[in-house]
Order: C-alpha cells, then sequence, then structure tokens
C-alpha cells in the first residue's frame, strides 16, 4: 500500500514580480536581439553608474516574458550576472544578485547553468559579507562611512536574495549537494530564525525553507549537526520559544529540520538525560503541528470569494498572479488573499510532517516505543502506565501483542489509550484532517471549460493553494489509516469504529465533490490534474479502511461500481492498483457472495485483457493476482464454493498463466525493478496457487 512521503519543496519560492519595477506595458513587448546587446555591454563598463543601471535593467528584462528571458540566456546572460557578483560595487553586486534570484524563481530549470558558471564561488564570499554587516545592524553598531550606510539600508533584500538562490541551488539535483555543503552555511540560515524577533519576516522564513530543503535526505549535513550539536539546541529553542502568532511558518520549519536531522537529535543535550530524545521531540513538535491546523478553510474560501468578487484584488499583467502594481500599496482584498494563501502555505507543511511522523519506522527510536523496558505478559504492570504518566509505548510490548493478533490484557490496552503521540493523532488530527480534506466552493478549476482553464490566471493561485492543502491532507489520512493498521488488534478500528465508518462514507462523498461531473477519475485535463491526484489519494485512503474495518464496511449500492469505473476510466497504474486493493478487501467479507462474485468476476475479466488480447497492464494484473491469493486463499470461506468454483476462476486463471508470464519476461528489469520483483513472484506464488487450488477439495 502506498504511504505518501514529501521531500524538497515546502513552499513556492516568491514571485519577484509582487515587488519589481516592471511597467504594465513592458510584459507584453520582445525586445530585439540588436535592442539587448548594448545593455548587455554596459555590464563591463567602466563605470559602476552603467554597470548598475545595465543590471537592473536586465532583471526587469528576465521577469518580462518567456521570450524575452529565452533571448538574454542565449546570450549567455546567467554568466555575466555572475562575474557582477565579485564587481567593486556594492550597488552593481546588489542588483546582479537580485537579477540572479529573479531569474531562479522564474525559470527553475536554470540552477545546471548556474552551477555550470561557478556560482558558488562568489556566494561564498558573499556570506560572511552579509553575517557582518547584519551583525552591525542588529547590535546597532554606529555606521562608519557612507558605503557601510548604503549597505546596511538595503540588506535585508540582500540576504534574501541571497538565501533564495540557495534555496534554489539546493532543491536543484543531488549531483551538486555535496558543492553546497562545502559552503558551511547552516551557521549562517539558523542565525537569522534564532533572530526572528529583530529580522523581516520574509527573510526568516526564507532561511527556514532552504534549510530545511538542505536538511532533507543529505548525509554530510546529519554529520555537521552531529559535530555541532548547538544547532539541534537552537532549533528546539525555536520550537519552544518561538510563539508569536505571525512566526508559525518559521516555528513549523524549525519542526521539519529537526525531523529532517533526527539522527543527530541524540547528541544534544535539549531533554532529560533519563529520556528518549526523538520521543521527547516529537512529543514537543506534534502539538505544534497540531495548532497549525486550526484553520476554518471553509470560511477563508467565502472569503476569497468576496475578495474575487469585489474587483479590487491587483493582478499581474503577464501572469495573472495577485500582485500589486509598482508603487501603489496592496488593497485590502489583495492582503487577505495573500494571508490565506500563506496560511494554506503553512497547513500544507504542517500536513506533510504529520504524515511523515505516521509512517516513521518503527526500528527507529521515533517516539511510539520506549525501549528502557520491557515487560512479559506475567510482570506486574507499572502503576505510572495505567495512570498514563508512561509517555511511550514499549517496543516488547507491540512484538507480542502483533504476534497474537490482540491486546493481552487491559494493561496493554491501557498503554495505547495513554501513548500521548497516538492520543493526538486520534483526537486531534483525525478530526482536523476531515474538515482540511472537504471539498470547498473554491477547491478546484471549474469543470465547465477544462480546456481554456488558464494555470497562471488570477483565480488559480488561490484555487491551486485550497486544491494542495485538501491533497494534503488526505494524504496525511492515508498515512493515519496506515498507522491505525499497524496497531495491535487494529485497536482505533474497534474503538473508534463510528468513526472509520463515517470515514468510509465521508471519503465517497468527497470523491463525488471532486470529480464533479464530466471530468473521470484520474482525469489529466489542463489544470484538473489536482483532481486526479486527489481522487488518487481518496482511493488510498478507502484501501487503508477496508483493511482496518474489514466486515464492518458500510457498503453502499454504488461503492463497488465506483471503484471499478475508476479502474476502467483511469490513465495511471498508480491509481488502478489502489482500486484493486480496495475491491480486494471488499469481496472478502463473508455473507455477501453477489459482492463477492461481482468483483471476482471483474478481476478475471481484467486478466483475460493482457496483451496481446487488452491493455491490462503488468502492475495492475500482478495487484489483480495478489488479490485473489487473498481472497480465495480458503475453502471455508463461503464465496469461495459458489464463486471460485462454480465460477470457473481456476480454469480462468491456467489460461491467463502464458500471458501474464509474457507480460513478466518483458519487464525491464533494470528500468522497473521494482516491479518486475513484483511479478516475478507473483508469478511463482500463480503456478503454486494454481496447484493449491487443484488439490484443495480434493
Amino acid at each position: 500500500m502506498g504511504k505518501q512521503t514529501h521531500k524538497k519543496k515546502v513552499g513556492k519560492r516568491p514571485n519577484p514580480l509582487a515587488t519589481s519595477q516592471i511597467s504594465n506595458g513592458m510584459a507584453e513587448i520582445v525586445p530585439k536581439e540588436e535592442e539587448i546587446i548594448p545593455i548587455l555591454q554596459k555590464l563591463s563598463s567602466s563605470s559602476g553608474g552603467d554597470r548598475a543601471w545595465a543590471t537592473a535593467g536586465i532583471s526587469n528584462l528576465l521577469v518580462a516574458n518567456a521570450p524575452t528571458r529565452k533571448l538574454l540566456l542565449s546570450k549567455g546572460v546567467a554568466t555575466l550576472l555572475i562575474e557582477r557578483l565579485t564587481d567593486p560595487e556594492y550597488a552593481v553586486v546588489q542588483e546582479a544578485l537580485g537579477a540572479l534570484r529573479n531569474l531562479t524563481v522564474m525559470d527553475d530549470t536554470i540552477a545546471p547553468t548556474l552551477f555550470a558558471a561557478d556560482i558558488l564561488t562568489p556566494i561564498s564570499a558573499l556570506i560572511p559579507k552579509v553575517s557582518i554587516v547584519i551583525h552591525k545592524v542588529l547590535t546597532d553598531e554606529p555606521e562608519a562611512d557612507e558605503e557601510d550606510k548604503e549597505m546596511r539600508k538595503g540588506i535585508w533584500d540582500f540576504a534574501e536574495n541571497l538565501i533564495s538562490i540557495m534555496w534554489c541551488l539546493s532543491e536543484a539535483s543531488e549531483n551538486h549537494l555535496k558543492s553546497i555543503n562545502r559552503l558551511n552555511i547552516i551557521t549562517f540560515l539558523i542565525s537569522f530564525m534564532t533572530s526572528a524577533d529583530k529580522c523581516p519576516l520574509k527573510v526568516v522564513v526564507a532561511a527556514g525553507q532552504c534549510l530545511n530543503t538542505l536538511t532533507d535526505d543529505n548525509k554530510d549535513i546529519y554529520i555537521e549537526f552531529q559535530n555541532h550539536p548547538e544547532y539541534i539546541d537552537m532549533l528546539v529553542s525555536i520550537v519552544k520559544n518561538l510563539t508569536d502568532e505571525d512566526k508559525i511558518l518559521v516555528r513549523i520549519l524549525a519542526c521539519a529540520t529537526l525531523l529532517n536531522v533526527r539522527e543527530a537529535v541524540q547528541s544534544t543535550g535539549s531533554w532529560d538525560e533519563e529520556s528518549d530524545p526523538i520521543a521527547e521531540m516529537n512529543k514537543s513538535i506534534l502539538p505544534i503541528l497540531v495548532e497549525a491546523l486550526n484553520f476554518d478553510i471553509e470560511k477563508a474560501s467565502d472569503e476569497c470569494i468576496q475578495a474575487v468578487n469585489s474587483g479590487n484584488l491587483t493582478k499581474d499583467d503577464q501572469t495573472g498572479e495577485i500582485s500589486a502594481k509598482p508603487k501603489q500599496p496592496l488593497t485590502s482584498e489583495d492582503e487577505l488573499v495573500q494571508r490565506v494563501q500563506e496560511r494554506l502555505t503553512t497547513l500544507q507543511l504542517a500536513l506533510e510532517l504529520i504524515s511523515n511522523i505516521c509512517i516513521q519506522d518503527n526500528t527507529e527510536d521515533d517516539g511510539w516505543e520506549d525501549g528502557d523496558a520491557t515487560m512479559e505478559d506475567d510482570e506486574e504492570v507499572p502503576e505510572e502506565a495505567l495512570n498514563g504518566d508512561d509517555d511511550e509505548l514499549d517496543n516488547s510490548i507491540l512484538e507480542d501483542m502483533a504476534a497474537t493478533g490482540e491486546t493481552s490484557n487491559t494493561a496493554d490496552l491501557a498503554l495505547l489509550k495513554n501513548n500521548p503521540i497516538l492520543h493526538m493523532l486520534i483526537h486531534q488530527v483525525f478530526p482536523q484532517l476531515i474538515k482540511l480534506g472537504t471539498t470547498t466552493k473554491i477547491s478546484y478549476p471549474p469543470q465547465e471549460t477544462p480546456a481554456k482553464y488558464a494555470p497562471q490566471s488570477i483565480e488559480s493561485s488561490i484555487i491551486d493553494a485550497f486544491s494542495n492543502t485538501h491533497l494534503r491532507a488526505i494524504e496525511c489520512l492515508n498515512n493515519f489509516l496506515l498507522t491505525m493498521n499497524d496497531l495491535p488488534s487494529k485497536f482505533w478500528f474497534k474503538e473508534k469504529k463510528e468513526d472509520a465508518q463515517n470515514a468510509w462514507t465521508w471519503l465517497f462523498q468527497t470523491a463525488g465533490g471532486v470529480a464533479g461531473s464530466g471530468v473521470a477519475v484520474g482525469d489529466e485535463e489542463p489544470g484538473q490534474e489536482l483532481r486526479g491526484a486527489v481522487l488518487e489519494a481518496i482511493v488510498g485512503c478507502l484501501w487503508a479502511l477496508a483493511r482496518g474495518l474489514g466486515q464492518d464496511i458500510v457498503l453502499q449500492g454504488f461503492h463497488v461500481p465506483a471503484l471499478q469505473g475508476a479502474y476502467s476510466s483511469c490513465a495511471r497504474d498508480s491509481l488502478r492498483v489502489k482500486c484493486v486493493g480496495a475491491l480486494g478487501v471488499i469481496s472478502m467479507r463473508q455473507g455477501d457472495i453477489e459482492t463477492n462474485k461481482n468483483i471476482g468476476d471483474f478481476f478475471i475479466k481484467a486478466l483475460k485483457e493482457l496483451p496481446p488480447k487488452g491493455a491490462t497492464t503488468t502492475d495492475a494484473a500482478t495487484e489483480i493476482l495478489n488479490a485473489l491469493f487473498d481472497v480465495y486463499g480458503d475453502c471455508a470461506f463461503d464465496y469461495d464454493l459458489p464463486v471460485f468454483v462454480n465460477g470457473g476462476y481456476l480454469s480462468a486463471l491456467k489460461s491467463v498463466l502464458p500471458a501474464y508470464k509474457n507480460v513478466v519476461k518483458a519487464t525491464d528489469k533494470r528500468k522497473f525493478r521494482d516491479l518486475r520483483l513484483r511479478a516475478d513472484e507473483a508469478l511463482g506464488n500463480l503456478n503454486a496457487f494454481i496447484r493449491y487450488k487443484t488439490d484443495e477439495r480434493k
């Protein structure tokens, strides 16, 4: 089953058009080559003023439109701008840095070009210079001269541009991470976060985003944190002490970084010596993430609709994104929509982090278990466990309960109920996921004219923020449900059966709202891609819920046809596999032979459509076979005789064996290694299953 993990980007780098001094008509003008050349030539003028003018002009041209940007890049503008980062004139360096930042925002493929032009060398020289100036500003050191005064005046924009470029480079390619690691920028980035009360928020957020990206799946950085436990201490201090409401994103970014480097957490003294540091970290982080989920998304959508209908939103002529015109203050509607978008970005990151906490490997010290104690079945239960003071589940208890398939006594059940992380997930996170996953009036682009939907329209930036929030919420719900399935005796599904059943009904209702009319499940019409992603996440949740509920699934007449229709209409194997998984579990319910036959016939039909006769893919066929092995693995099931035997499924499986063998052998081991391994296993199991079912009733 698909666990949802999230990496790299946690937010969109701010659009430079929001503050650029580009004129309204400029977006429509594409300058000729002969008009560009003189500007580029002035970059090497002997006059510092000319160089600064040329650099500023290029900065505006880079954000004007794609054809102009392409023309400039063809003339080597990236290399020319990087050369200006070492200019003796501060104003030139400042403009060059801003131009390069604009370039990284407007062109997300530019990083390799910047690396090839050795951008890291001048960047590494600028970092200490920026640090010195900011230190002077923060300590109110007297201005030394006019140049010092000028540098201080624009230092925050300078710092933000520098960080934004490093953020872009950090998420560009793993091949370049080692070079970025050598910049030793951890202290530089954390220093902004620890001074959040003194620095502009936009710079602090940029530093946090860059740090989060840089520490994600970066082993060299883990070593850096192990060698410098003070980094962990500084981040922990931010998490614990930065409580201002407007700085919630900074706090969550600190949480994200701590989770990224949790392997290094044990080397710090930020926690009590007798406690498991990672467990303590998770218990400190989760309440902050839960607090961030407290947002009325329905009210926010209504407010955004009112803002759009007011006609007072400022719109950029080129991109259509909400943007103030040059030197014009934002309207109150602009500010409202931007606040909502920023809040939804924070929500999405919090959901991603909770989602990843749910699927932390149980073999790690992640706060689910307390390895300091072991308890045999016949040992006395410590009183504090019954009183809820034991903060983590004992790993040996989990293993014992998992082996028996049930909680052995009241004490074990108490351990589950009183685990603080589980308690937060069940009682606080789960209800919020339902609210945040519920469709609003502007959750998805209009379906009436999907082909005309403009990804850059003013509405799209708002709609996408809501769509992505729904997607993150439902992906988080998927991981929550998988975690609940892994608990001994499926604790949550028994204790909260009604919640699980209501979630099952809600998911189908939500799927209907997402799909709407005229858009099939998994449809990839322009502008409708997020609908397909959300629908796939919903089917994943249904699969996980079906596993947990078993006989308690609240099945309605349209549920099975809806999943079968989703399988047949979608273009993505990943969604087909989820549909098969959910259908397979539904069909195992006893006392509903008709549903079992419906699903079984559907599976057999799909297998008969393997190439060359049909288009059933190897991935889908493999999942179907695995479902059939589970569903019809025992002749004692009430549906086995009337469906599998009397329906001739054994003969059908024998007939599809050659076709399945052919598609398995045709699956490239090098390109599709995981699929080939699963398919090879299923092929071996198919042969064994045929022999087993042949002899089972003899």
